[in-house]
């Protein structure tokens, strides 16, 4: 009971932040952002007490997002974002066709699509010629909106979960030329919500992100400290 009830609070904090996080973007938006690149994504399992690779393949997918940056000081910002994610795996293995003879070994895969939003707090350094590295860390939460996948027991009823929460953290640079930012960000994911539960097996993602960034700064930056 004890774990349900802390999951619930960090449920709720991370929900409430990102509303927080999105509810200013309309008047306070500085630079919008379009990011797309790829999704390298894996599952891993734990048999309680042992942990297995199941589906741990890497996966790579298209992913894209769009985002609004605001409240830009000159070492830090706030960001919202929302995207379209690919989550999955992939296990090389046999299978059998309906008469139980066995079908040549063949690479089984699951993937499980989610509209992906995400508030983050940005640390960034700006340096001669217009370079910006920067660090970013933030709560996320994605939706499930369809799935593909093998095995049978992602159908049992409340096994599978289609909301996930979790946190982001990102690292990139970019170049400003006059108004518009181009760059490139690699990004992980780290997923609080199993993808599925059953009994003592819990299954869990490991998504990173891959990006090229282009932006444009609806205005001019104001050096603030």
């Amino acid at each position: 009971m004890l774990p349900y009830l802390l999951h619930r609070r960090i449920r709720l904090w991370i929900v409430f932040t990102l509303f927080l996080g999105m509810a200013p973007v309309a008047l306070w938006a500085q630079t919008i952002n379009f990011q797309g690149g790829v999704s390298i994504s894996n599952l891993h399992s734990v048999l309680y007490p042992t942990v297995y690779t199941f589906l741990g393949h890497t996966r790579v997918d298209p992913s894209f997002s769009i985002g609004m940056e605001y409240l830009e000081k000159k070492y830090w910002s706030i960001s919202s974002n929302v995207g379209y994610v690919r989550k999955g795996g992939n296990e090389p293995g046999s299978n059998t066709d309906s008469l139980g003879r066995p079908i040549p070994i063949t690479n089984l895969s699951e993937t499980f699509d989610y509209v992906s939003i995400n508030t983050l707090f940005n640390l960034k350094y700006p340096l001669k010629g217009n370079w910006e590295p920067y660090i970013s860390l933030g709560p996320h939460a994605d939706f499930m909106t369809s799935h593909n996948h093998t095995f049978y027991y992602f159908d049992f009823p409340n096994v599978l979960n289609k909301r996930c929460y979790g946190m982001v953290y990102a690292v990139g640079i970019r170049h400003a030329f006059s108004h518009v930012l181009v760059g490139l960000r690699a990004e992980h994911l780290v997923d609080l919500t199993p993808l599925v539960h059953l009994g003592d097996e819990t299954n869990y993602t490991h998504t990173r992100f891959l990006s090229a960034t282009i932006g444009y700064r609806f205005r001019s930056k104001r050096r603030r400290k």
